[in-house]
């Protein structure tokens, strides 16, 4: 009888089976292998590009207040328990001093040291208005011939916006007010030497100065964004040159601070009464606490279930939901102490 030396039918499926789960087994060890090299690329990222983030603002929060008075050093806007913080803060590097600090808080001044090195003023009394008119004050020195109005130190830069050019510039004001202290930019007129800044709310107080502002555009706070669109786990640093990324994927701001009464405000559990006070005081702070919680950028949906790996609950702000998108990364917290030295 005439014996066929090729495979049978069983033999060849039990070969078939063998490829598939060599196969099978080859691509989940290259999966689990890209995916742990992944996250270690990402969390390395964040290792390496978060601690500049992080010395910047504390280097910032320390300096907040020098040389302007004290009641207009810093505001913290918190975000309650489903939010992120904000922070606002005066931006020092406007402000140069060759003489008597104190003589820079005259009342109606805009950062105007006894040199005349910031060359605009507010025009006025006092703040308590939607409005502000700023006018170029070179009278005691050349301010490198400058007549802007929006050019508040002569280097032919302007500092305050032209809205409706939408370019770089502070949006925010910040007054020595201890209450309705921010103030955004909504219009700028300029006329000759004038210019009129159309503001989004009153802003009380008799002295103003140009704030820095920091946020996280979480996918909601579209007014973090300078386009006015909602860009995700941004966070944004505005000053008068740039409201630009800062970082990515920072996913939480938050901040806690202690008066010199020893009341802590905006940490977890903190009522209605203590998440923030009534009037906002800065001279009154004595240690501030603020923390970035950033994430790797690639999400694993096989985690989402996993509480480690859904965004931590930070001073008063609620954790993510399990199951949510905010789930499935691996996440890393920045926390920094800073002791105030705005008195």
């Amino acid at each position: 009888m005439y014996q066929c030396d090729g495979m049978t039918l069983v033999e060849l499926m039990v070969s078939i089976c063998v490829t598939m789960l060599v196969a099978t087994l080859s691509i989940s060890i290259f999966t689990g292998q890209y995916k742990s090299y992944v996250n270690k690329s990402d969390f390395n990222t964040i290792q390496e590009a978060m601690p500049p983030v992080v010395e910047l603002i504390k280097r910032e929060l320390m300096e907040a207040g020098w040389a302007v008075r004290p009641q207009m050093a810093f505001y913290f806007e918190d975000g309650g328990a489903n939010g992120c913080d904000q922070i606002y803060l005066n931006d020092v590097n406007m402000v140069r001093v060759s003489g008597n600090a104190a003589d820079l808080i005259k009342a109606g001044n805009l950062l105007k040291d006894p040199d005349n090195a910031l060359c605009a003023t507010i025009i006025g009394s006092g703040l308590e208005e939607n409005s502000v008119t700023v006018e170029a004050d070179c009278g005691f020195q050349t301010c490198n011939g400058s007549e802007d109005p929006l050019d508040l130190d002569g280097d032919g830069t302007r500092d305050l916006p032209d809205v409706g050019e939408d370019g770089p510039g502070h949006r925010y004001l910040i007054s020595d007010a201890l209450t309705n202290k921010i103030a955004a930019i909504t219009a700028t007129a300029v006329t000759g030497n004038q210019a009129t800044l159309n503001l989004d709310r009153e802003l009380s107080g008799t002295v103003a100065a140009p704030a820095i502002r920091y946020c996280v555009d979480d996918g909601s706070n579209a007014a973090c964004d300078p386009d006015g669109t909602a860009s995700r786990w941004v966070l944004r640093r505005s000053d008068r040159h740039s409201e630009g990324p800062l970082a990515t994927n920072v996913v939480d701001l938050q901040v806690a601070y202690r008066d010199r009464a020893g009341t802590w405000y905006g940490i977890a559990g903190c009522t209605e009464d203590n998440c923030a006070p009534a009037s906002f005081n800065p001279s009154d702070i004595d240690l501030i606490r603020y923390t970035l919680v950033t994430r790797t950028g690639h999400q694993d949906r096989a985690l989402r279930n996993n509480p480690k790996h859904c965004r931590p609950a930070v001073e008063n702000r609620a954790a993510a939901a399990l199951g949510s998108e905010e789930c499935g990364y691996t996440y890393r917290t920045f926390v920094v102490q800073v002791t105030s030295r705005n008195n």
